[in-house]
C-alpha cells in the first residue's frame, strides 16, 4: 500500500537500462497521493496484476510509459474475471498509457476521475489494443480515448455512460477511438447488452480506415448521434 504522500504513491524508472527490462506489480494499491498513484518510466513490458489506484488528488491513477522501448506492451489484469480493480476518483487520468506495443486491459473500474477513465497513446508500433470487462462512467472527459493503433482495437463487455458532466464547453464521449486497423465492440454472451449513453457527445465514437463491427450495445441520450 502506498498512501498519502505528498508526491507520487511509487515512482519507477529503468528506462535507462541497456535492455529492455520489465516491471511487475501485484496486489498493491496506490491511494490518496498528493500527485500520481503509480508512474512508471519503463523500456521493459509493464504488467499490473491486481493493483488499484484511487483518489489520487492531482495526478493519474496510473502512468504507464514504455513507448521508448520500441514494441514491449502494458498489462493490466485480475486473476479472477470476476474481481475488477478501481482507477476512480483522481484528478487526471483514471489510467494512463504511452506504448508502441500491444496494451490489454481487463476488469477495471474507472469512474469519476477529473479527465478521461482510460486513456491510451499509441503513434505506432505492433500489436493490437484490448479491453475486456470495464466500466468507465462519470468521468469529466470521457469515459474511453484511444489514440492511434494500426493494428487493430477490441472491447469486449465495456460501458460508458454518463460521462463529461459538466454541462456547456467542449463536449466528449463514451468511447472516443481514432485507429488504422479494423475496431470491434462486443460482449461475450449473445443475450448481454453493454451501455453507451447519456454522454455530452457520442456514445460511441469511432474513426477508423480499418472495418468497424459492434454488437450488443445500448446508446442512448447522448449529447450527439
Amino acid at each position: 500500500i502506498a498512501e498519502g504522500n505528498g508526491g507520487d504513491g511509487i515512482k519507477i524508472e529503468n528506462y535507462e537500462a541497456g535492455s529492455n527490462l520489465p516491471v511487475t506489480i501485484s496486489s498493491s494499491m496506490f491511494n490518496g497521493n498528493s500527485q500520481n498513484g503509480l508512474a512508471i518510466a519503463s523500456r521493459g513490458a509493464i504488467t499490473l496484476t491486481n493493483v488499484s489506484a484511487i483518489d489520487n488528488i492531482a495526478g493519474v491513477g496510473v502512468a504507464l510509459n514504455n513507448w521508448i522501448g520500441g514494441n514491449t506492451g502494458v498489462t493490466i489484469r485480475s486473476t479472477s474475471t470476476a474481481t475488477f480493480y478501481d482507477f476512480n476518483n483522481n484528478g487526471l487520468n483514471g489510467i494512463y498509457i504511452l506504448s508502441y506495443g500491444a496494451v490489454s486491459v481487463g476488469n477495471v473500474t474507472a469512474n469519476e476521475n477529473g479527465n478521461y477513465g482510460l486513456n491510451i497513446d499509441r503513434n505506432g508500433g505492433t500489436g493490437a489494443i484490448s479491453l475486456t470487462r470495464g466500466t468507465f462512467d462519470h468521468n469529466t472527459f470521457g469515459g474511453v480515448r484511444i489514440y492511434t493503433t494500426p493494428f487493430g482495437v477490441t472491447l469486449t463487455d465495456v460501458t460508458a455512460s454518463y460521462n463529461d458532466p459538466v454541462i456547456g464547453g467542449t463536449e466528449y464521449s463514451g468511447v472516443y477511438i481514432e485507429n488504422g486497423g479494423t475496431v470491434i465492440v462486443k460482449s461475450s454472451t449473445t443475450s448481454a447488452m453493454y451501455e453507451f449513453s447519456y454522454n455530452t457527445d457520442h456514445g460511441l465514437d469511432i474513426i477508423s480506415t480499418g472495418s468497424i463491427s459492434v454488437s450488443n450495445v445500448v446508446a442512448e441520450g447522448n449529447g450527439n448521434t
